[in-house]
């Protein structure tokens, strides 16, 4: 599949894997979380899942 620049897209080329884009994902979904409005013990919550998705993004191994 190409798109309008003439860029392959996925699934067709690959750059990283789905567990990447899935922790990248997530990695953006918690930012976003953070911006809204939480309380100290929600915060908290958010914070662990961020710092634990980023630390999974960050121990696989580079292709």
């Amino acid at each position: 599949m190409i798109d309008r620049c003439g860029k392959a897209q996925w699934p067709f080329l690959m750059e990283g894997s789905v567990d990447d884009y899935a922790h990248q994902e997530n990695i953006a979904l918690f930012r976003k979380k953070l911006a809204e409005p939480h309380n100290d013990q929600e915060r908290g919550v958010i914070l662990k899942l961020l710092a634990e998705e980023a630390k999974l993004l960050r121990s696989r191994p580079k292709r």
